[in-house]
Protein backbone atom coordinates (compact mmCIF):
# COMPACT_ATOMS: atom_id res chain seq x y z
CA UNK A 1 0.00 0.00 0.00
CA UNK A 2 1.39 3.63 -1.00
CA UNK A 3 1.86 6.05 1.58
CA UNK A 4 2.12 9.79 1.49
CA UNK A 5 2.38 12.66 3.62
CA UNK A 6 0.39 15.86 3.30
CA UNK A 7 3.21 19.20 3.86
CA UNK A 8 1.11 22.28 4.64
CA UNK A 9 2.38 26.03 4.60
CA UNK A 10 0.11 29.00 5.01
CA UNK A 11 -0.26 32.25 2.89
CA UNK A 12 -1.40 35.13 5.02
CA UNK A 13 -2.51 35.58 8.58
CA UNK A 14 -5.21 34.27 10.80
CA UNK A 15 -6.82 37.41 12.10
CA UNK A 16 -9.80 39.03 11.65
CA UNK A 17 -9.57 42.75 11.35
CA UNK A 18 -11.63 44.55 8.59
CA UNK A 19 -8.95 45.27 5.65
CA UNK A 20 -10.17 44.89 1.95
CA UNK A 21 -6.64 44.09 0.68
CA UNK A 22 -5.68 41.00 -0.60
CA UNK A 23 -2.96 40.62 1.32
CA UNK A 24 -4.90 40.83 4.30
CA UNK A 25 -8.07 40.00 3.70
CA UNK A 26 -7.89 36.50 2.67
CA UNK A 27 -5.86 33.43 4.22
CA UNK A 28 -4.82 30.46 2.25
CA UNK A 29 -3.88 27.08 3.24
CA UNK A 30 -1.48 25.09 0.47
CA UNK A 31 -0.80 21.06 1.06
CA UNK A 32 1.33 19.06 -1.15
CA UNK A 33 0.54 15.01 -1.31
CA UNK A 34 3.59 13.83 -1.59
CA UNK A 35 4.25 9.49 -1.73
CA UNK A 36 6.99 8.68 0.00
CA UNK A 37 9.29 7.16 -2.67
CA UNK A 38 8.78 10.24 -4.35
CA UNK A 39 9.75 12.11 -1.53
CA UNK A 40 13.27 10.47 -0.96
CA UNK A 41 14.00 9.67 -4.01
CA UNK A 42 13.35 12.96 -6.67
CA UNK A 43 11.97 15.88 -3.74
CA UNK A 44 14.57 16.19 -1.50
CA UNK A 45 17.48 16.11 -4.19
CA UNK A 46 15.41 18.43 -6.07
CA UNK A 47 14.99 21.57 -3.51
CA UNK A 48 18.19 21.01 -2.20
CA UNK A 49 19.72 21.60 -5.85
CA UNK A 50 17.40 24.87 -5.59
CA UNK A 51 18.91 25.26 -2.29
CA UNK A 52 22.84 24.98 -3.71
CA UNK A 53 23.42 28.35 -5.18
CA UNK A 54 23.13 30.03 -1.59
CA UNK A 55 25.70 28.75 0.96
CA UNK A 56 28.97 27.16 0.56
CA UNK A 57 28.56 25.56 4.28
CA UNK A 58 26.68 22.71 4.27
CA UNK A 59 26.30 23.66 8.11
CA UNK A 60 24.80 26.96 7.37
CA UNK A 61 21.86 26.32 5.09
CA UNK A 62 19.22 28.68 4.82
CA UNK A 63 15.73 27.52 4.85
CA UNK A 64 13.85 28.13 1.58
CA UNK A 65 11.52 31.19 2.07
CA UNK A 66 9.57 32.80 -0.91
CA UNK A 67 9.04 35.82 0.28
CA UNK A 68 13.05 36.16 0.84
CA UNK A 69 13.45 34.40 -2.52
CA UNK A 70 10.70 36.97 -4.38
CA UNK A 71 13.11 39.69 -2.87
CA UNK A 72 16.86 38.58 -3.53
CA UNK A 73 17.27 39.08 0.55
CA UNK A 74 17.91 37.42 3.73
CA UNK A 75 20.75 35.52 1.76
CA UNK A 76 19.07 35.01 -1.48
CA UNK A 77 20.77 38.36 -3.06
CA UNK A 78 22.50 35.96 -5.50
CA UNK A 79 19.50 35.60 -7.23
CA UNK A 80 20.14 39.56 -8.38
CA UNK A 81 22.55 38.12 -10.79
CA UNK A 82 20.67 37.50 -14.18
CA UNK A 83 22.90 33.84 -14.43
CA UNK A 84 21.64 32.49 -10.74
CA UNK A 85 18.03 34.13 -11.67
CA UNK A 86 17.46 31.90 -14.59
CA UNK A 87 18.96 28.77 -13.61
CA UNK A 88 16.66 28.90 -10.67
CA UNK A 89 13.85 29.35 -12.54
CA UNK A 90 14.51 26.79 -14.21
CA UNK A 91 15.05 24.20 -11.63
CA UNK A 92 12.43 25.59 -10.06
CA UNK A 93 9.68 24.75 -12.88
CA UNK A 94 11.40 21.42 -13.27
CA UNK A 95 10.39 20.76 -9.95
CA UNK A 96 6.61 21.80 -10.03
CA UNK A 97 6.62 20.53 -13.75
CA UNK A 98 8.21 17.21 -13.02
CA UNK A 99 7.97 15.71 -9.92
CA UNK A 100 4.32 13.58 -9.26
CA UNK A 101 2.96 15.22 -6.86
CA UNK A 102 -0.88 16.89 -6.05
CA UNK A 103 -1.94 20.30 -4.25
CA UNK A 104 -4.96 21.24 -2.31
CA UNK A 105 -5.60 25.06 -1.60
CA UNK A 106 -7.83 26.38 0.51
CA UNK A 107 -8.70 29.85 0.62
CA UNK A 108 -10.89 31.80 2.77
CA UNK A 109 -12.11 35.05 2.58
CA UNK A 110 -11.94 36.33 6.68
CA UNK A 111 -14.46 39.36 5.96
CA UNK A 112 -16.94 36.88 4.46
CA UNK A 113 -16.47 34.43 6.98
CA UNK A 114 -16.73 37.22 9.46
CA UNK A 115 -20.29 38.06 8.11
CA UNK A 116 -21.96 34.84 7.91
CA UNK A 117 -21.04 33.52 11.16
CA UNK A 118 -22.42 34.90 14.62
CA UNK A 119 -19.16 33.09 16.26
CA UNK A 120 -16.52 32.30 13.30
CA UNK A 121 -14.58 29.58 13.51
CA UNK A 122 -10.93 30.21 13.75
CA UNK A 123 -10.19 30.51 9.82
CA UNK A 124 -6.83 28.61 9.83
CA UNK A 125 -8.74 25.81 11.62
CA UNK A 126 -11.60 25.91 9.62
CA UNK A 127 -9.48 25.94 6.70
CA UNK A 128 -6.95 23.26 8.21
CA UNK A 129 -10.17 20.81 8.93
CA UNK A 130 -11.38 21.21 5.03
CA UNK A 131 -8.17 20.61 3.68
CA UNK A 132 -8.23 16.85 5.99
CA UNK A 133 -11.43 16.19 4.74
CA UNK A 134 -9.87 16.30 1.18
CA UNK A 135 -6.74 14.33 1.64
CA UNK A 136 -8.52 11.61 3.58
CA UNK A 137 -10.81 11.77 0.09
CA UNK A 138 -7.82 10.81 -1.56
CA UNK A 139 -6.25 8.66 0.66
CA UNK A 140 -9.40 6.71 0.31
CA UNK A 141 -9.77 6.36 -3.55
CA UNK A 142 -5.86 5.86 -3.95
CA UNK A 143 -6.18 2.90 -1.38
CA UNK A 144 -3.48 4.28 0.34
CA UNK A 145 -2.17 5.74 3.93
CA UNK A 146 -0.52 9.24 5.16
CA UNK A 147 0.13 11.45 7.89
CA UNK A 148 0.28 15.10 7.89
CA UNK A 149 3.06 17.73 8.55
CA UNK A 150 2.34 21.62 9.06
CA UNK A 151 4.79 24.45 9.33
CA UNK A 152 4.92 25.47 13.26
CA UNK A 153 3.44 28.56 14.00
CA UNK A 154 4.44 29.34 17.78
CA UNK A 155 3.45 27.23 20.92
CA UNK A 156 -0.15 28.60 21.38
CA UNK A 157 -1.01 28.51 17.77
CA UNK A 158 0.58 25.13 17.13
CA UNK A 159 -1.23 23.05 20.46
CA UNK A 160 -4.62 24.49 19.27
CA UNK A 161 -3.92 23.32 15.86
CA UNK A 162 -2.63 19.94 17.20
CA UNK A 163 -5.96 19.96 19.11
CA UNK A 164 -8.06 20.43 16.10
CA UNK A 165 -6.21 17.54 14.32
CA UNK A 166 -7.15 15.08 17.10
CA UNK A 167 -10.62 15.91 16.96
CA UNK A 168 -10.86 15.32 13.23
CA UNK A 169 -9.24 11.99 13.88
CA UNK A 170 -11.15 11.35 16.75
CA UNK A 171 -14.50 12.14 15.63
CA UNK A 172 -14.39 13.06 11.60
CA UNK A 173 -16.73 15.68 10.80
CA UNK A 174 -19.74 15.71 8.62
CA UNK A 175 -18.06 15.05 5.17
CA UNK A 176 -15.03 12.73 6.79
CA UNK A 177 -16.09 9.59 8.32
CA UNK A 178 -14.58 8.99 11.27
CA UNK A 179 -13.81 5.14 10.49
CA UNK A 180 -12.60 6.52 7.28
CA UNK A 181 -10.32 8.98 8.26
CA UNK A 182 -8.51 6.62 11.04
CA UNK A 183 -8.37 3.80 8.29
CA UNK A 184 -6.16 6.25 6.12
CA UNK A 185 -4.43 8.75 8.72
CA UNK A 186 -1.41 6.45 10.34
CA UNK A 187 -1.12 9.54 13.37
CA UNK A 188 -3.33 10.45 16.12
CA UNK A 189 -0.93 13.32 16.07
CA UNK A 190 0.13 16.16 13.26
CA UNK A 191 3.46 16.46 13.08
CA UNK A 192 4.95 20.36 13.20
CA UNK A 193 8.39 21.82 12.39
CA UNK A 194 9.79 25.12 11.87
CA UNK A 195 11.57 26.38 8.63
CA UNK A 196 14.64 25.98 10.36
CA UNK A 197 14.04 22.46 9.99
CA UNK A 198 15.06 22.34 6.92
CA UNK A 199 11.93 20.11 6.10
CA UNK A 200 12.28 19.42 2.21
CA UNK A 201 8.32 19.17 2.14
CA UNK A 202 7.38 22.26 3.80
CA UNK A 203 9.41 24.40 1.64
CA UNK A 204 8.30 23.02 -1.53
CA UNK A 205 4.96 23.70 0.30
CA UNK A 206 6.18 27.55 0.95
CA UNK A 207 7.15 27.56 -3.07
CA UNK A 208 3.80 27.34 -4.20
CA UNK A 209 1.71 28.39 -1.37
CA UNK A 210 1.47 32.26 -2.89
CA UNK A 211 1.12 31.26 -6.29
CA UNK A 212 -1.56 28.94 -5.87
CA UNK A 213 -3.64 31.25 -3.43
CA UNK A 214 -3.28 34.06 -6.27
CA UNK A 215 -4.50 31.43 -8.91
CA UNK A 216 -7.81 30.37 -6.68
CA UNK A 217 -8.14 33.79 -6.08
CA UNK A 218 -8.17 34.69 -9.33
CA UNK A 219 -10.01 31.97 -10.77
CA UNK A 220 -12.93 33.38 -8.03
CA UNK A 221 -12.50 36.59 -9.25
CA UNK A 222 -11.25 38.34 -6.70
CA UNK A 223 -8.30 39.20 -8.34
CA UNK A 224 -9.20 40.91 -12.12
CA UNK A 225 -5.65 39.99 -14.40
CA UNK A 226 -3.08 38.37 -13.71
CA UNK A 227 0.72 40.55 -14.39
CA UNK A 228 2.53 38.57 -17.27
CA UNK A 229 5.20 37.51 -14.81
CA UNK A 230 7.02 34.36 -13.32
CA UNK A 231 4.42 34.43 -11.12
CA UNK A 232 1.67 33.64 -13.89
CA UNK A 233 4.24 31.37 -15.32
CA UNK A 234 4.49 29.26 -11.65
CA UNK A 235 0.69 29.35 -11.72
CA UNK A 236 0.45 27.64 -15.48
CA UNK A 237 3.08 25.08 -14.19
CA UNK A 238 0.70 24.11 -11.29
CA UNK A 239 -2.57 23.59 -12.87
CA UNK A 240 -2.08 19.99 -13.63
CA UNK A 241 -1.08 19.10 -10.49
CA UNK A 242 -4.29 20.31 -8.14
CA UNK A 243 -6.15 17.17 -6.71
CA UNK A 244 -9.24 16.87 -9.24
CA UNK A 245 -11.53 14.17 -6.96
CA UNK A 246 -13.89 12.62 -9.12
CA UNK A 247 -15.33 15.79 -10.73
CA UNK A 248 -12.14 18.14 -11.26
CA UNK A 249 -9.73 20.56 -9.04
CA UNK A 250 -13.29 23.14 -8.16
CA UNK A 251 -13.81 22.24 -4.56
CA UNK A 252 -11.25 19.52 -4.47
CA UNK A 253 -7.76 20.52 -4.89
CA UNK A 254 -9.30 24.22 -5.14
CA UNK A 255 -11.42 25.18 -2.39
CA UNK A 256 -12.71 28.85 -1.58
CA UNK A 257 -14.63 29.46 1.37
Amino acid sequence: MSVYRLYIDESGHHRYQRNEAITERYLGLTGIIINKDVYDNEVIKRVEQLRSHFYTDHDLRPPLHLTDIMASKNGFAKLQEADIRKQFDGQLLSLLKDVDYQIITVVIDKNGHQDKYVTPEHPYHYSLTCMLERYCKFLKYANAKGDVMAEARGKKEDRKIEEVYSDFYANGTNFANATDVQARLTSKEIKMKTKYHLIHGLEFADLIALNSKIDILHSNERIETLDNNFTKTVIEAIQPKYYTGATGPKGNGKKFL
